[in-house]
């Protein structure tokens, strides 16, 4: 069995975002002392600011890397990507109403930007290839029964499970539509 490998490094995002984003830090309620109260505390924001380059709402993916067991390749922002992609259609930007501003307005991801949704997407894909490679041919392709040692096994060609999960395709949902429900492929245009 060949096995499929993800390796995604990530960073913290700078600190004034990250304490944006920070829950409020309480101390435990046993706690009577100031000193121990205030101590806590800033344990408790030390190690936030510790864990948040392995937490999905507080990191920025630096490099994905992804292969098989004899070779990998690593992808940055530097070097060609599937993104970026032109005319990406952004539904989370307004259409301006005064005419005038509509020669100024462009609805679609900025080229150069991969959007959270898609890397949240990537990770997730990633997450169901470890738990079950869906690349494979599902058991019994190609036939509708199987007999061993007197056991019969019926097939269905419908029984597989989509190559993208129903939850990587709702996250991607907003950018656009899968070709197929049954296809890996969606409709982007690649520069």
């Amino acid at each position: 069995m060949k096995h499929i490998v993800f390796d995604i490094e990530t960073v913290p995002q700078d600190e004034a975002k990250l304490l944006a984003l920070a829950p409020e830090f309480t101390a435990a309620a046993n706690l009577k002392d100031p000193d121990k109260i205030a101590a806590s505390i800033a344990k408790k924001r030390a190690d936030y600011l510790a864990d948040a380059a392995l937490n999905w709402k507080t990191a920025e993916v630096v490099l994905i890397g992804a292969g098989d067991e004899a070779e990998i390749q690593s992808f940055s922002a530097v070097q060609a990507l599937q993104w970026p992609r032109v005319n990406c259609p952004d539904p989370d930007k307004a259409p301006i109403p005064v005419l005038t501003s509509l020669l100024l307005y462009d609805p679609f991801v900025p080229a150069s930007i991969v959007p959270k949704a898609v890397v949240q997407a990537t990770c997730e894909l990633s997450r169901e290839l470890i738990l079950a490679d869906r690349t494979v041919a599902p058991p019994g392709e190609g036939l509708k029964y199987q007999n061993v040692s007197g056991t019969q096994t019926g097939y269905d060609k419908s029984d597989t499970r989509p190559v993208i999960s129903r939850v990587a395709q709702a996250m991607l949902g907003k950018y656009g539509s899968l070709v197929s429900g049954r296809s890996g492929a969606v409709r982007l245009l690649r520069v």
